[in-house]
């Protein structure tokens, strides 16, 4: 069985700086996406198949989708609803 060594998804975020003393780390829409996905596919009971007709995503015309792509790459192989839940997600959006 294949793992994700850690640390290897720690990326796709920009540094906010609300002040000179902190600062923040968030999500881009595209990795805050694949975050959303990969976590939901590691739940009890999510369906690969049926998760896009519950959720109610919008996508502004400059989502990077290759970057999604790109980043399934990451992901084991054996993490076969994660990469089911994509791939029916791209079959709608793209």
């Amino acid at each position: 069985m294949e793992r994700l060594k850690r640390g290897v998804l720690f990326f796709g975020y920009q540094i906010v700086k609300p002040d000179f003393l902190y600062s923040y780390k968030i999500a881009i829409p595209e990795k805050a996406l694949f975050d959303f996905i990969y976590l939901e596919s590691l739940r009890k009971g999510f369906n690969p198949e049926t998760y896009l007709s519950e959720a109610r995503f919008h996508f502004d015309k400059n989502f990077k989708w290759r970057k999604l792509k790109q980043w399934q790459k990451l992901v084991p192989k054996n993490k076969k609803k994660f990469h089911l839940a994509l791939k029916n997600l791209f079959k709608v959006s793209i």
